[in-house]
């Protein structure tokens, strides 16, 4: 039944849903944005593995917060699609990724610490499989735009519960008092807990300043902070990622019915850069993502995307 409704129809509800439940908070001041990913932002012939994805998302401050510890809750929505690097055929031997889809709902709670310690959690709810309406919107998007037919969705990961707890830490670990415009060096870990995603990260975040002084972190919208400062600078964020487990290249833990499963390479380095503008109320960004291979015993190799994304404060 759930492949039949209309998908314009499902966004259209989890759009209302996430606005209105940022609204029931009672808060006078909330953040509301997009966030796209796509491979085409850094390159028109790369096209492959992780290739696109979309995030609605808003924030607010919480009621909880003080002087000590500022508290921002947000809720969110994302979809993202995973495809071989051939996309041409439906043979599956042709495809040296799994094709799969991922339809999350998120809450969010990041706590800035007056120390210039952050906290982040994520409780995330959702489905991998034919239940995300990857296979839809993207044949949708590719008829739409005039991108060419997509063969092979037929033998995506098959349908799975997704529950997942993920938390990061970022703490500063080298201070400079010489130069305003560079950053102090941040230590930056996370950890992905549940039945999608199992995954240690870790690895350092630097920002350096294109006009004005750096803030400190607890004062940046590198997190959204509400802190209001006027910002303009690159960051860098290269880290090591120790994969545990990841169902849109394995399937599900709990069956085995997905028609193309790989095992996955544990041991990966992934490079996080770009540039943050934002002045007053507007918020923008862009990023650039890269990662080494994902996928064992496979043609697959590693790949990269890019983010732009637009926010904007609502008074």
């Amino acid at each position: 039944m759930l492949g039949k409704l209309n998908i314009n129809k499902i966004h259209s509800l989890l759009f209302l849903l996430l606005v209105s439940n940022v609204f029931s908070q009672g808060n006078k001041t909330f953040r509301f944005g997009i966030s796209i990913d796509n491979d085409s932002f850094t390159s028109v012939v790369n096209d492959k593995y992780y290739t696109a994805g979309t995030t609605i998302f808003a924030n607010y401050v919480s009621k909880n917060s003080h002087e000590n510890r500022k508290i921002i809750k947000g809720f969110s929505l994302f979809q993202k699609f995973f495809n071989p690097a051939w996309v041409k055929s439906e043979n599956i031997e042709y495809h040296n990724r799994p094709y799969a889809g991922l339809l999350v709902g998120e809450h969010e709670v990041t706590r800035f610490y007056k120390s210039d310690f952050v906290w982040k959690t994520q409780y995330q709810i959702g489905f991998v499989g034919p239940n995300s309406f990857a296979e839809e919107f993207q044949e949708w998007m590719h008829t739409t735009f005039n991108f060419g037919k997509v063969y092979g969705w037929k033998n995506q990961i098959q349908n799975a519960f997704v529950i997942q707890y993920n938390t990061t830490l970022v703490k500063p670990f080298l201070r400079s008092s010489k130069n305003e415009k560079y950053d102090f060096f941040y230590w930056k870990s996370s950890i992905e807990a549940g039945t999608a995603f199992n995954s240690i990260n870790s690895g350092f975040l630097l920002r350096v300043s294109l006009k004005n002084k750096i803030q400190n972190l607890n004062e940046s919208n590198f997190f959204p902070s509400f802190s209001g400062k006027k910002e303009f600078y690159l960051f860098f964020n290269p880290e090591i990622n120790l994969q545990i487990y990841d169902a849109t290249i394995q399937g599900s833990m709990f069956s085995n019915n997905s028609p193309l499963t790989y095992d996955i390479i544990p041991v990966r380095f992934r490079m996080n850069a770009g540039i943050n503008y934002d002045y007053e109320s507007l918020h923008l960004k862009y990023g650039f993502h890269y990662t080494t291979n994902e996928v064992s015993k496979s043609t697959a190799t590693g790949y990269y995307y890019g983010t732009l994304s637009l926010a904007y404060d609502f008074k």
